[in-house]
This record gives C-alpha cells, sequence and structure tokens, in this order.
C-alpha cells in the first residue's frame, strides 16, 4: 500500500516491531521520492506508526489490510486509530488555537528589530511557545495535554534560563528521535526530532545541559547550520568564563530560531 503523503522523515519505520515499512523512488538516479509503503501482511495493527506520523499521513484501518480493519472494530487500538481523518482536523485545530493566540499576541518584525528591549522571562515564554507549536507537530493531541505538567521554565539562576525549556519525563515525547552529539557533556547522548515539518528547524533534547537536565529547544535543520551555533556557543562560554563577558549570543539564538520557526509554522 503506498502513502504518497509520506514526507520521508522514516519516524514509521524506527518505531515499526515488525519491518512494514520501505520506501518508493522512481527516476533514472531513484532521486525522486515517491511515498512509503506498507506491507500489510506483516502488520500487527500496534499503531505506533499511527501515532508518531508528525502528518497524519498513515491510516491503519484503510491502509493496514482486512486484519487492522476487523481488529479495530472492537479493541483499544481501534478507539486510537480509527480515524486519521479525525486526528488531521484535530491537528489543524491546535494550530489554529497557537497561531491565532501567537499572531495576535506578538509582531514577529517588531521583536526582532526590538529584542535587546525584551526581558528574559519574555524570551522564556516565546520560546516555550514555538517548542510547544514543534511539538504539536509531531505528538498526538492526547500526548500533548501531558506537557501541561512536563514543560517547564528553568529558575532564573539556571544558566539554561531564557534558552531552552526544561522537558521532564522525556521518553513520552522523544520516542523514536535519533541520537546526536551533546557538547556539554561531551556525548552522544543528545536527541533529535525529524525535520519539523514545513521548515529547516528540529527539536533537540539534552538529558544534561551545563550541569542542568532535561532541555529541549529548536535548531537550525544542517548539521552545518547547527554546527555554527555550536562552535558560536563554546566561544561565548569560554569568554564568559575566562573575560566576564556577557553572555548574549546564544540567548538570541534560541529566541531567534523559536521566532523563525513560528514564523514558517503560522505563514506570517
Amino acid at each position: 500500500m503506498l502513502i504518497e503523503d509520506c514526507i520521508n522523515c522514516r519516524m514509521c519505520k524506527k518505531l515499526c516491531p515488525n519491518d512494514c515499512f520501505s520506501f518508493a523512488y522512481v527516476g533514472v538516479d531513484y532521486n525522486d521520492f515517491k511515498g512509503a509503503i506498507l506491507n500489510p501482511e506483516n502488520c500487527n495493527c500496534c499503531g505506533k506508526c499511527v501515532e508518531n506520523c508528525p502528518i497524519q499521513a498513515i491510516n491503519l484501518k484503510n491502509q493496514g489490510g482486512p486484519r487492522c480493519a476487523y481488529n479495530m472494530l472492537d479493541t483499544n487500538n481501534g478507539n486510537n486509530w480509527e480515524s486519521t481523518g479525525d486526528k488531521k482536523d484535530k491537528s489543524q485545530e491546535i494550530k489554529k488555537t497557537i497561531c491565532e493566540t501567537f499572531t495576535g499576541t506578538f509582531n514577529v518584525n517588531y521583536l526582532k528589530k526590538h529584542s535587546k528591549q525584551l526581558t528574559l522571562d519574555q524570551e522564556q515564554f516565546i520560546i516555550n511557545f514555538a517548542n510547544i507549536a514543534a511539538l504539536s507537530t509531531i505528538l498526538s493531541a492526547s500526548r500533548l495535554n501531558s506537557l501541561k505538567v512536563d514543560l517547564k521554565n528553568y529558575k532564573n539562576s539556571s544558566s539554561l534560563y531564557s534558552k531552552y525549556s526544561k522537558l521532564d519525563n522525556h521518553k513520552l515525547y522523544t520516542q523514536g528521535w535519533s541520537t546526536t552529539f551533546n557538547s556539554s557533556p561531551n556525548s552522544n547522548t543528545a536527541l533529535v526530532s525529524p525535520k519539523i515539518i514545513n521548515s529547516n528547524y528540529q527539536l533537540k533534547f539534552y538529558p544534561e545541559k551545563n550541569g542542568e537536565t532535561n532541555a529541549l529547544g529548536l535548531i537550525k535543520g544542517t548539521w552545518l547550520d547547527h554546527g555554527i551555533e555550536a562552535v558560536l556557543e563554546f566561544l561565548e562560554g569560554y569568554m564568559r568564563d575566562t573575560h566576564n563577558s556577557q553572555d548574549d549570543f546564544l540567548i538570541d539564538m534560541h529566541f531567534f530560531n523559536a521566532l523563525n520557526f513560528m514564523e514558517v509554522y503560522c505563514n506570517v
């Protein structure tokens, strides 16, 4: 079964316990991506692919074959996965609410021009807002409800204050994310999401960062862009620690990543 709406994030393949997904390409050099292919014969209708697809492109009731359609009539899976259309409607409703609130409260161009006039609390609020918007594109509505408890601010005394959100119970949200480099401590302990749809941004989660835990922020979605930002972050920390310079760039980096993402997300 070909899923033409697929954006090739491969989250379904990472999470599928039975390796049901492959990917179709066309053209002489196979450079033209056509879509994901679901093999219903191996599917056990667990619903992990549906829950974690960032654009809700998978409908097991229709694409998973007769066994899934039958199993979803009376089981718990049926309650969760029967209507992908309903999930799309819910996702669009969430996005509409987020964007109406954001655009009704903030003017992105004004914020960029007058960023130095903002308080750290205001920057933290906007960073959290963008993180919620990004998470809403890759999580089910039911999981978003728990963010009311798990997404928090760092204390004003924290080195991460106004730079990241604090995300507790991260395994509820980061399932299927890839491991990547974490500069503090120097290890491959960080997790990165697939690219957020229609943007060049990803969410990056640090189990530990600069002596704190559970940091979440938006990064630019290419290794070069993020690598440059990481080098500047290191240099800034060195100048701060050795010459008592002001820690400005890292604040602006995450703040502007949040603003730029919200521009794309809300088409403003």
